[in-house]
Order: C-alpha cells, then sequence, then structure tokens
C-alpha cells in the first residue's frame, strides 16, 4: 500500500482521542515481516501525464554489492542474499534515503513464510558513507560495549523471550562508511558473536570499497536544513484550510525506522513537517497538515505516474512543474493528498483529518508561493 496512506491511517487514529503527534507504523525487521511490493487492487485508477524531466535517478554510494558481503560476515550457518526491507522511492522518505545513496542488505537460511516472516537465524545491513553523519550519531549514543571495529561503534543485545528470538544490533563508522546491522539469531544461537564476527568482516571490506559522489541532482533554492518556517507563512495554511488564525508549525515526528543509518537518511534531506491550526472546527477536531517536501528528487517524479490502485487529477498550481491530487482506498476507507514538483522538489501535503482536492490545491500553492517568497 501507500507509505503515507498507512501513516495518515494510523495516525488519524490517534488524533480522534488527542490532537498530538504520534508514532506511526513502524518498518518492520526480518524476524517480522518479509518486505513486499503490495498494492492495493486498482479502482479507477487515473495514469499521471509523465513529465519531460531529464533527471538522473541516484545510485547507491558505497561501491560493492551484497553477495560480495556474504563471505566476509562469516555466518556459522549457511544464509543467502534476500530482498532487504527498504523505504519505496515512491514515499518522500524513500526518496530521500534513495538520494543519500544507502546500500541495504539481508540474508536469511531460506525464503519467507505465508505470512511473511523469514526463518532465523537472518541478518539486514545498511551502509552509508555519510561518515560525519555516523559519527554524530554513535557520539550520543554509544555503549558501553562497542563492536569493536571502525572509529566508533555501539551495540545492543536482547535475550530471547517467549514472543521473539536473541538479537544483537550493532552500529560502527569506519575511515570510508557508516553501517548497521542487526542479527536475529536461530534456536542455541549467540547473537552477540555473530555480530561482531560480521562487523569485523564487513569493516575490512568497506576499507577498500569505492565510494560514489554525493547525489548532485538540481536542489533549486531550498534550504538544505529542511526548516519548516521555511515553508511559508502559517497565514498561508489558515488560509489554506479556512482557519481565522495563522496557527503553528513544528517538525512531523518520524515514523519509528529502527535502523539509524536509514533513520538519518530519509530524513536528513528533507523537510518533515506539521502545521496545526491554532482553533478547533465545527466538529471539535483541528486541521494538521503534514508537508514533505524532497529537494533534488524531481527524478522520481515521472515513477509516480499511474501506480495501481492510486487515482490522479490533475491540479493546476501556480508555481509549480506540474501537481496531482491522488487518493487510494485502504481497509474501506478512502485517504487523499496533493503532490508537486516545485523547483525541482517534490512536495507532498496531506490534512489528517481528509483532504479534498480544494484543499490540495491550496496546500501546494501556499507552499509554493511561501517557498517563492522566502
Amino acid at each position: 500500500m501507500h507509505r503515507t496512506v498507512a501513516r495518515i491511517a494510523a495516525f488519524s487514529t490517534a488524533l480522534l482521542a488527542s490532537i498530538a503527534l504520534t508514532a506511526c507504523t513502524a518498518h518492520g525487521s526480518l524476524s517480522q515481516v518479509a518486505p513486499t511490493n503490495s498494492a492495493v487492487a486498482a479502482t479507477s485508477s487515473t495514469p499521471d501525464p509523465t513529465l519531460s524531466v531529464a533527471a538522473a535517478a541516484p545510485v547507491v554510494r558505497i561501491g560493492v554489492a551484497c553477495d560480495d558481503l556474504t563471505a566476509a560476515m562469516g555466518f556459522a550457518t549457511a544464509m543467502v542474499s534476500v530482498p532487504a526491507p527498504a523505504l519505496e522511492a515512491t514515499t518522500p522518505e524513500g526518496a530521500a534515503s534513495r538520494q543519500a545513496g544507502i546500500l541495504t542488505c539481508a540474508w536469511a537460511t531460506g525464503p519467507a513464510n505465508a505470512q511473511g516472516v523469514f526463518p532465523t537465524p537472518n541478518a539486514e545491513l545498511s551502509v552509508s558513507a555519510d561518515v560525519a553523519a555516523g559519527a554524530q550519531a554513535l557520539g550520543a549514543s554509544a555503549s558501553a560495549t562497542p563492536l569493536g571495529v571502525g572509529t566508533a561503534s555501539s551495540e545492543q543485545c536482547d535475550a530471547a523471550s517467549a514472543q521473539s528470538p536473541a538479537t544483537c544490533s550493532g552500529s560502527a563508522v569506519t575511515d570510508t562508511a557508516w553501517f548497521w546491522l542487526r542479527y536475529t539469531g536461530g534456536a542455541g544461537d549467540a547473537p552477540k558473536t555473530r555480530i561482531e564476527a560480521a562487523a569485523r568482516g564487513i569493516a575490512e571490506v568497506l576499507r577498500s570499497a569505492p565510494v560514489q559522489a554525493v547525489y548532485a541532482g538540481a536542489t533549486g533554492s531550498w534550504s538544505t536544513s529542511g526548516d519548516c518556517a521555511a515553508l511559508g507563512t502559517s497565514t498561508d495554511f489558515a488560509k489554506a484550510v479556512g482557519a481565522t488564525s495563522p496557527g503553528s508549525w513544528g517538525d512531523w515526528n518520524k515514523d519509528g525506522i529502527e535502523d539509524p543509518v536509514r533513520l538519518n537518511a530519509a530524513y536528513a534531506g528533507m523537510y518533515n513537517c506539521v502545521w496545526q491550526a491554532a482553533q478547533a472546527r465545527s466538529d471539535g477536531s483541528k486541521s494538521l497538515i503534514t508537508a514533505q517536501i524532497v529537494p533534488g528528487a524531481d527524478w522520481v517524479w515521472p515513477t509516480l505516474a499511474g501506480r495501481a490502485g492510486i487515482t490522479s487529477t490533475a491540479l493546476a498550481v501556480p508555481g509549480s512543474d506540474g501537481a496531482f491530487y491522488r487518493c487510494e482506498t485502504m481497509s474501506g476507507a478512502q485517504h487523499c493528498w496533493g503532490d508537486a514538483l516545485i523547483d525541482h522538489a517534490w512536495v507532498q501535503v496531506t490534512d489528517i483529518s481528509g483532504t479534498d482536492q480544494s484543499e490540495a490545491t491550496a496546500l501546494l500553492a501556499a507552499v509554493a508561493a511561501g517557498h517563492t517568497a522566502s
């Protein structure tokens, strides 16, 4: 299903009890649910006209294939590469992660079962070339039992319980990379021993791996800090939803990604913002608007066209190079949002309480106007 819709559905449920930012659907691990490329059965999907945007897609920055790491990790039990849990490029978080050039790998002893659960032992890995971000992250979270590799590292292990097998996860920064690894053990396994040995093997391979340049897509004049206040005045958004007072900006909560490498990659390069109306509507609820913007993501725009189960209606939004009102039906309920390409950035806006076409148009226009004026 569409990742944003899943988050909105969970978010809306919590909103009925309290107007507060709460955690949304988390990304599953290999020991929980196998990654899928599921799509809701198509309704009357209308393909988007593909814009003629000549933008090269980003590439993985670390020049190593997952299969190249299998032997280096030295697992006692033979495991093979399996599809890694990944942020889909058709979500703002996924596009930002792709632009960061993250390498994601996963291994298991066999295919997932009918419930989508991989057998144990299994492992998953993410690798980033952003050494500075890794050093900063580990500086705040390094534990007393580091992995013993690289210039900084951390490690956390959880014993087996009736509900879950024993697991260990760890993160390390080397001279050229920052990686995170999780190992879920099988019966009688020793995840701590496994992950520490695997970390040493990974660090050795990464030592000589070539590193590609940072993605150089056109980012327009967007702020690199993702400052929510720079999206436009609160008054612009108040007008878009028919509110009479400015309301306020804030950072929208992140959605439970356990992997710090992908978490940083997904949100460091984008705006992840929420605007809340100051006064309640007639039904007692308050407008809560999410605005996610990925500068440089014009490469992903053509890939958003014609996805199964999603209807798209073209919008006229001044200041954009294309805009659409999109809807998807999930669990019998329709959820809608607005997408636009503005100054080389993918902009997605949603009213948590429900977004109609006129509101989506007004919200996207408010972002475009605010960006032009900033």
